[in-house]
């Protein structure tokens, strides 16, 4: 395996912000030969082989790999979806596999916001009580603390104004957004974001790239999994896995900016046509 030296063990580490609950003498993140096998019938696949990876608090990492590669696999392991077939992995200094499971949900409920390619919001359901729905699940707050939390999450990503839209009348980036305030509700230290670009084109999914980035500079530990090089290329590290194996491990030394490349595309096509003229008579 490509590393570079100290690359996973420290030199990437930072004081977290929010939810990080301040700084820590160890990593966030701690795999150590980490497996995870299937079996169908006399059959086993392997489809993680002996991962080792520290990710420390405040680093924002792609895993990049492609289809097969393991990835997904490895996103829920960390994200405490599933457990290892063998090997040791902590999170934040726990053991989840030392845990019964109602532990390892409230865990994760606290500590771990996921974002998905795929959004998984609820359709008959407005923005806001998709937002609320993690901490309803907690059951910490009273339902005032609750609606003023999603309130200021959905306002953090722009949509202050979409709060009472239902995801069939939001784009595909508004969707997005909804997704990461449900994700930022609980002041997660992490956010896991499977994909996150995935279903959306290039400067919708830039702005949502632009998001994760100002996320991150507040002092969260961003992990984005993804096949695509422009997404890993706005990341301060990059992980990358084939066949279920680690092959590097490598700092980026200058991370794209993701909101210098949207400003230097092109206008959207809609704006053009709203501000052309129709023809060579037409009205401004």
């Amino acid at each position: 395996m490509e590393r570079d030296a100290g690359d996973s063990s420290g030199s990437h580490a930072q004081n977290a912000g929010g939810g990080s609950g301040g700084a820590r003498s160890g990593p966030l993140i701690a795999a150590e030969r980490v497996t995870r096998s299937y079996r169908s019938g006399d059959l086993e696949f392997q489809a993680l082989k002996g991962i080792d990876l520290a990710i420390h608090a405040g680093e924002m990492v792609s895993i990049i790999g492609a289809s097969g590669s393991g990835k997904s696999t490895l996103m829920y392991i960390l994200g405490l979806l599933d457990r290892p077939t063998s090997g040791n992995y902590l999170f934040d200094g726990v053991n989840p596999a030392a845990l019964p499971p109602p532990a390892v949900a409230e865990l994760r409920g606290a500590r771990i916001g996921f974002v998905f390619q795929q959004f998984h919001l609820l359709a008959r359901t407005p923005a806001l009580d998709n937002v609320e729905l993690p901490l309803l699940y907690q059951g910490a707050l009273g339902a005032r603390a609750r609606r003023t939390r999603a309130r200021d999450a959905l306002a953090r990503v722009g949509l202050a104004d979409r709060m009472r839209h239902h995801p069939t009348q939001l784009s595909g980036g508004q969707q997005q957004r909804v997704a990461i305030a449900r994700a930022l509700v609980n002041d997660p230290p992490l956010i896991l974001a499977d994909e996150p670009t995935g279903n959306l084109d290039s400067r919708t999914g830039l702005e949502i790239l632009a998001l994760l980035q100002e996320l991150h500079a507040e002092g969260r530990t961003i992990v984005v999994v993804t096949h695509e090089q422009e997404v890993a290329r706005c990341s301060s590290r990059v992980i990358a896995l084939r066949d279920g194996r680690v092959i590097s491990d490598r700092p980026v030394p200058e991370p794209g900016r993701a909101a210098e490349l949207l400003a230097a595309l092109p206008p959207p096509e809609d704006a053009l046509a709203a501000g052309a003229p129709s023809g060579a008579g037409g009205r401004r």
